[in-house]
């Protein structure tokens, strides 16, 4: 067999393997070419088989913001209750009791507070004798705070001081009186008499009479 010969044979048997090739090129590039859903579903019919595998998901972690606190808010003021209507039907409340404590009075003597009803006494030096045509003759009762008249009496009587009554601020002379004896006052009344000793006199007492026109004063 010459070269020539040879050099046929071998390309008879190339072109016979192309179309082979060719069918498997194309069958390649049918699986590697991408396909929507409906060509999936329709890949079937060419003899194409679908992949079940599913891509995995990626999963990211966020940290979350720490929570903000809250101011409180305060507390909504709370409305007084309304105060009850006074009914008018109602007593009033009672108004609370004063008591008032008087000062203790002053402690005085008998002849200090008789002393305490003459004002500006100017005593005498010595007894003097008065004339009166008409004079009634008083005592003032240390006790009981009184001026109780004696009796009516005329004549001389004996005078030891002279002041101001401070009851009805007139003048006056301080006479001295023996109980029931003097200047024909003879006739008091058991009650006098028992004032007198409750006073604690029991012979003589400290009278008066007012400075009158009827009263004549010794000539000097």
């Amino acid at each position: 067999m010459n070269k020539r010969s040879k050099r046929g044979g071998a390309m008879c048997r190339m072109l016979r393997g192309i179309p082979i090739i060719a069918v498997i090129l194309l069958v390649g590039c049918m699986q590697a070419l991408p396909t929507d859903p409906a060509l999936r579903e329709a890949s079937g019919t060419f003899g194409v088989s679908r992949s079940s595998a599913t891509p995995p998901l990626e999963v990211y972690e966020y940290a979350l913001p720490a929570p903000v606190a809250l101011k409180p808010e305060p507390p909504a003021p709370v409305a007084p209750e309304p105060e009850p209507l006074a009914s008018v039907f109602a007593p009033s409340p009672a108004e609370p009791e004063v008591i008032i404590n008087a000062p203790p009075l002053p402690s005085y003597t008998n002849e200090e507070r008789w002393r305490l009803q003459q004002r500006e006494r100017q005593p005498f030096a010595a007894m003097q004798s008065f004339f009166t045509s008409n004079s009634q003759l008083w005592w003032y009762d240390p006790l009981q705070q009184q001026h109780l008249a004696l009796g009516t009496f005329r004549g001389a009587f004996t005078v030891q001081a002279r002041f101001i009554l401070q009851a009805q601020n007139v003048p006056a002379l301080e006479v001295p009186y023996q109980i029931n004896r003097s200047y024909g006052i003879t006739a008091l009344s058991p009650a006098i008499i028992e004032r007198m000793r409750a006073a604690g006199y029991s012979e003589w007492v400290e009278a008066y009479v007012l400075e009158t026109p009827d009263i004549v004063a010794p000539s000097q």
